[in-house]
């Protein structure tokens, strides 16, 4: 009996030891992970589908004696950390009014390589690089500014905006010592300052989806949430809404007044518990409620399933499964990209050439871009700068049906004269082979059957047209007006004309514009004294889908500093022809909506540019018939001399 407390005592003592053991050895780990990481390569991808599980960073509080630099290392370190928890380390390195004060859920500026610390002699603002003198007897006040390469910033909403190719990070912090002689922040900014390694392993891009204003399809939003917690902050940013430059163009099914009760992820399973506001709801927008819901989610790695309770109780949703999420621009034969070869329409196949027989030949054309949508007799083409027409049918094609640009149950449309009135637009005759202008003969004949074409739009320079899935055809000026910009636009028939007011491309020069293959967005590259602008804009609709407006844009690709060809990759990213500034070789780029660029290939003497749905349906058109489709190893090109120009996928 009087040895077991000894027996008891030793054991406590060996637990002891273990949990200081484990204590230390957390301690060095923790400090290992909280160093300000040095220069990594910038790699976009998507987050949403490749998961390499969550990580959990914890960091140290700060050391005794630290300097005002190492005090500034440390908070900036803990700040990752603080993403699971509430911040409370970070705010170690704070004095108590700043710990009170600081918000750090405002904004993220993400950094590359090494970041600098370096003092401020506040008494001499003219030599910032001046290192005081620090007393420790009578100083009482230091600042240290952060400085790095900026490659981005997140904001409150979420959303990533990458950074001009020339921006800088630049913090300052101002530093006090407190009564126990140590230094502590006293005053800083609001938000976060992160690695782009650590901004990597904590945050995720999740699509959050609205609806198009039809529900005919999904429309994705893409937002930054932290990855611990992807689940109820891509629900709350779904419930508060798309961001302004995609509201007019998309609708959402969530009532208003829903909020997010919780969101517990159990294995592959999400239940989402919202508030009563969704009963309101009738039961056609609950299924496409559902639809955003569990679209939303799903992008988030490992979950397969979704249930959607109001204050706890199953709502038993029927999933609205006829909403498309990244529509395919064709079908049948999408795969195939048409080209021009000797004045006659081919699909390529494979390498071989294919006449398209619904098309007759181009001759006497200056044929200099084609947009041909999922109907190809719905096609258009350049004609030298100042013409768009449409492509000159075969004898034996006559006009499409339908009614122009409502669209069918499948989203497209065709249009016929004979349902338009006279005071529509320039309706123009699909059998008169005159100019309607000049009255002078505009189809030239060939040894088979002549070429019947007309103008749809006309001008000085125009914009390589764009045909969206309504068949509208989106063109205008390349140069545009001081006053305001514009585009115009016309059904693919011609017999609709109208223009859409684009305050934002006042003065610039646009070189290349498509519209999304969901048919609520486009893309437009410009520039304006030698700065690109690379950017994406909602379009907004009437209930015939007849573009109305432009919202204001978002601008992409911020790292790119000249463009000249832009097409869409895929729901949320585009394929951009363009350069760096530190390389100013031509190359195609990968620009996410929402996020960073990332050079794929080299792309010299690009001609044209076409892309279908993913990330290999990608063929660049050289000024001599070459076609280049991506290489095996997605680096290089497969290059085929075919005598071959305007390689153009439909759609």
């Amino acid at each position: 009996m009087t040895n077991q407390p000894n027996r008891r005592q030793a054991r406590h003592t060996t637990a002891r030891l273990r949990a200081v053991l484990t204590a230390i050895l957390v301690i060095a780990l923790c400090a290992n992970c909280a160093q300000i990481p040095v220069t990594s390569e910038i790699h976009s991808q998507d987050l949403s589908v490749s998961d390499p599980g969550n990580i959990y960073f914890g960091a140290p509080g700060p050391l005794q004696d630290a300097s005002p630099r190492e005090i500034v290392n440390g908070f900036i370190s803990a700040q990752a950390a603080g993403l699971t928890d509430n911040f409370t380390v970070a705010r170690e390195y704070l004095t108590v009014a700043a710990a009170r004060s600081w918000d750090p859920n405002t904004d993220t500026t993400v950094y590359q390589g090494d970041i600098d610390l370096g003092y401020i002699d506040s008494s001499a603002p003219e030599e910032p690089a001046i290192v005081p003198e620090i007393d420790l007897e009578g100083a009482i006040r230091i600042d240290v500014v952060a400085s790095a390469k900026s490659l981005g910033t997140v904001d409150v909403q979420g959303t990533y905006t990458e950074s001009l190719a020339d921006a800088r990070l630049e913090a300052s912090f101002e530093l006090l010592r407190n009564s126990q002689g140590q230094w502590r922040i006293s005053g800083l900014r609001d938000g976060l300052v992160m690695s782009h390694t650590l901004f990597q392993n904590n945050y995720r891009a999740v699509p959050l989806y609205f609806l198009s204003p039809n529900a005919q399809f999904l429309v994705p939003d893409t937002r930054w949430v932290v990855s611990a917690l992807a689940e109820s902050q891509a629900l709350r940013a779904l419930i508060e809404g798309p961001s302004p430059w995609l509201r007019d163009s998309v609708r959402t099914a969530v009532p208003d007044g829903t909020r997010l009760v919780s969101a517990v992820r159990t294995g592959a399973n999400v239940t989402v518990n919202l508030s009563r506001n969704v009963l309101n709801a009738n039961p056609s927008e609950r299924a496409n409620l559902a639809a955003q819901v569990q679209t939303t989610l799903k992008r988030i790695p490992g979950v397969n399933t979704v249930t959607i309770q109001a204050e706890s109780i199953d709502m038993n949703i029927t999933y609205n499964d006829s909403i498309m999420r990244d529509p395919n621009r064709a079908t049948g034969n999408a795969s195939d990209p048409y080209v021009l070869h000797d004045d006659i329409l081919m699909r390529l196949r494979g390498r071989e050439l294919e006449p398209v027989t619904e098309i007759a030949p181009f001759t006497g054309y200056d044929v200099t871009a084609l947009a041909i949508p999922e109907s190809v007799v719905a096609g258009v083409f350049r004609n030298g700068l100042s013409e768009i027409r449409r492509l000159p049918l075969a004898a034996n094609m006559s006009p499409a049906i339908g009614t122009p640009g409502t669209g069918d149950a499948d989203g497209e449309s065709a249009d016929t004269p004979e349902n338009e009135s006279e005071d529509a637009g320039s309706a123009s005759n699909d059998n008169d082979p005159t100019d309607g202008e000049s009255g002078e003969a505009t189809t030239p004949e060939t040894s088979q059957e002549p070429t019947v074409t007309s103008v749809i739009l006309s001008g000085n320079a125009l914009i390589a047209p764009s045909v969206d899935r309504f068949t509208w055809v989106w063109s205008g000026e390349q140069r545009q007006s001081l006053e305001t910009g514009e585009l115009m636009l016309s059904s693919s028939y011609g017999t609709l004309q109208t223009t859409v007011v684009v305050p934002w491309l006042a003065g610039r020069e646009v070189h290349s514009l498509r519209v999304s293959p969901d048919g609520t967005r486009v893309a437009v590259v410009s520039s304006a004294n030698g700065i690109a602008h690379i950017e994406v804009a909602g379009i907004v609709r009437d209930a015939m889908n007849a573009p109305l407006s432009l919202g204001d844009p978002v601008t992409v690709g911020g790292q790119i500093t000249g463009a000249n060809a832009v097409a869409w990759q895929d729901e949320s990213t585009l394929w951009v022809i363009g350069h760096t500034a530190n390389n100013e070789a031509e190359s195609l780029f990968g620009v996410s909506i929402s996020g960073p660029s990332e050079v794929i290939a080299p792309a010299e003497n690009t001609h044209t540019l076409t892309a279908a749905r993913g990330p290999r349906a990608v063929i660049l058109g050289s000024d001599q018939g070459v076609i280049r489709t991506r290489g095996s190893s997605g680096a290089s090109w497969s290059e085929e001399s075919l005598d071959a120009w305007f390689p153009t996928y439909p759609g």
